[in-house]
């Protein structure tokens, strides 16, 4: 997950999602601040909403699942 901060200078962090202790409508709780927001990688994919959404989901075997429509985090799974 990428967060940006929002200041004048906007930065953007990446925060692994096995960091994060909960979700809800208002915001993301994370486990240590410190340690868990690290500069984005530079070999990592950034993608916004909108160049998700319409992309083919492929499981890990390389079947195809479908067009990517909306997501849901099953927080108690925490899978997507």
């Amino acid at each position: 997950m990428v967060v940006h901060q929002q200041a004048l200078f906007k930065r953007a962090f990446h925060l692994k999602l096995d960091d994060i202790s909960s979700f809800g409508p208002d915001g993301i709780v994370i486990s240590h601040q410190d340690s868990t927001l690290r500069k984005v990688p530079a070999d990592s994919i950034c993608l916004s909403k909108d160049e998700v959404l319409g992309r083919m989901l492929f499981s890990e075997m390389g079947e195809e699942l479908g067009l990517l429509q909306d997501v849901y985090f099953k927080e108690k799974w925490a899978r997507l």
